[in-house]
């Protein structure tokens, strides 16, 4: 084929595709900024206890709106502006709306009640009762609601309050006259509740023994700099019916140490309910200096000098276990820069110091690990310079095993 043919063939080809495309400009809507607020996006929100109904949530530029729909006939249900979906056994819907009313719909029968004056709600006691908040400055008002919507319990004043793991009991701090008072209460078709520990500043950090057989809390104080501070831990044994105090005077607290500001992820009740695990602080030697001066940089420390300095006046924080009932407080971590982590059913503990081989060029140094028995203190070498990214070590859910990557290969090791 000459180039001139092939030319016009292009010609051909290019006019005919611009003729096809001239005609369907007539079936092109255009979309302008006022048609935003149609879009959406679906998001699923769950199923109910048979799975007889599924809710999902469409989600537009100013609002949301929740369905309920059922799975075995063509019947819907739209709740505009609804928040917080959530299935109540096999056919009952509750939502959140704006104006804090908590709705409660039987999705056969199509009735619903409503409870007014809820910020937040969640089912409880297997979901046969409602326990709800409602937030109004620093204190809270906490309900429990039967699934018609009837007021059984309700308290005001409460400072911060902790569900169980079993949604059955609930430990709280409420205000009486100038006292705060921690109690316990279980749910049921009768409420009653019990003081365990009185306090003069609120008790703001729970943590559950995840059967429910023993509580640990404490008062946290934060300063207009954020800083925190606590001097006491409490541990409370529901068997015994007896609450161990923990404070700077307590035998147990070694010489040089002091309580550390308490935050969730290290102050826990173990398994067992026999034990908490908490941080402490070795009291500062010195101070931060505020005077500029000279500076004397040694070039066998670990960390800067500005590093150091801060270190100093804060004090090293050290991960350790209290047995109240036994009366004995032992260091899991013997200095600040070890890392702990709990496995064999938390009756062990990895531990290494990610300052052993600084300084040096690599972002992830090299750490030797080892096992300590938590209950004979004793420590042996579990891995001699192991790498130091956190993602090739890795304990399993039950702590019975330890996976890591050496050498190539990954290896599990059975505590």
């Amino acid at each position: 084929m000459k180039i001139s043919n092939i030319f016009v063939l292009c010609l051909a080809v290019f006019f005919s595709g611009t003729a096809c495309f001239q005609g369907q400009e007539k079936n092109v809507l255009q979309l302008g900024s006022s048609d935003f607020s149609q879009w959406h996006s679906l998001f699923a929100n769950g199923l109910s206890e048979d799975a007889s109904w599924g809710a999902y949530k469409l989600s537009y530029e100013n609002t949301d709106t929740l369905f309920a729909r059922s799975t075995r006939y063509a019947k819907t249900y739209a709740f505009p502006k609804g928040k917080q979906g959530r299935f109540l056994g096999k056919s009952s819907f509750a939502c959140l709306f704006q104006n804090n009313v908590l709705q409660i719909t039987d999705l056969e029968t199509g009735t619903s009640v409503e409870a007014s004056g809820i910020s937040d709600y969640q089912p409880v006691k297997g979901g046969s009762l409602l326990f709800a908040e409602f937030l109004q400055g620093s204190t809270k008002t906490l309900f429990v609601l039967s699934l018609e919507g009837k007021v059984l319990w309700s308290l005001k004043d409460v400072t911060d309050y902790a569900l169980n793991d079993n949604l059955d009991g609930i430990a709280y701090c409420v205000q009486e006259g100038p006292a705060y008072k921690v109690k316990l209460a279980s749910f049921g078709n009768e409420i009653k509740s019990i003081t365990i520990a009185e306090s003069t500043i609120p008790i703001n950090v729970f943590s559950w023994q995840p059967a429910g057989r023993s509580i640990a809390f404490a008062p946290v104080t934060t300063d207009q700099k954020g800083k925190r501070t606590n001097t006491a831990a409490f541990f409370y044994d529901l068997s015994r019916k007896k609450l161990y105090p923990l404070d700077r005077d307590s035998a147990e607290l070694p010489e040089g140490m002091e309580l550390a500001p308490i935050f969730l992820h290290d102050f826990r009740v173990a398994d067992d309910g026999e034990r908490l695990f908490l941080s402490l602080r070795g009291i500062a030697k010195r101070q931060l200096s505020q005077e500029p001066g000279l500076q004397i940089w040694n070039s066998s420390d670990k960390e800067s000098y500005p590093v150091n300095q801060i270190r100093a006046g804060e004090g090293e924080f050290l991960f350790s276990v209290w047995h109240p009932a036994k009366k004995t407080l032992d260091l899991i971590g013997t200095k600040m820069s070890e890392e702990v982590i709990l496995a064999g059913n938390q009756s062990v503990a990895l531990v290494y110091d990610f300052h052993q081989y600084l300084p040096t060029m690599s972002h992830h140094p090299d750490r030797d690990i080892y096992i300590r028995n938590l209950a004979t203190g004793k420590k042996s070498l579990f891995l001699e310079r192991f790498s130091g990214f956190d993602e090739m070590l890795s304990v399993s859910p039950g702590g019975k095993f330890i996976a890591y990557f050496k050498d190539g290969d990954w290896w599990q090791y059975s505590i």
